[in-house]
């Protein structure tokens, strides 16, 4: 089955690697959640990636410089333009849209 993200993948293609980075408040429900589900989606890349986990209480500059006002929060750094999704990030497919890449076929 061809994926429905097959289309916009060529900034992806182009860019050396996708880079990923996820704000989140410690321990809560919602943090370990978020991190479930960024970690599932990473899964379904078919581009090099990398994901950063940011806890914004033990590096709270790290969140000022990148004006994290709410999380958790799933930054794309690169490829530009940078993307925000906000959220526990369980709706999979609109987070692979938001970021603009492929994804494997799940069956």
């Amino acid at each position: 089955m061809s994926s429905p993200y097959s289309s916009s993948d060529d900034l992806l293609k182009q860019a050396e690697r996708l880079i990923l980075r996820l704000y989140v408040s410690g321990a809560s429900a919602i943090s370990r959640l978020a991190i479930l589900n960024a970690r599932s989606i990473c899964e379904c890349f078919t581009v090099p990636y990398s994901l950063e986990v940011v806890d914004v209480h033990q590096q709270p500059e790290l969140a000022e410089a990148a004006g994290v006002v709410a999380v958790p929060v799933l930054v794309k750094v690169l490829p530009v333009p940078p993307q925000r999704i906000y959220g526990d990030l369980s709706d999979h497919e609109a987070v692979l849209a938001a970021v603009r890449t492929t994804s494997k076929s799940r069956t």
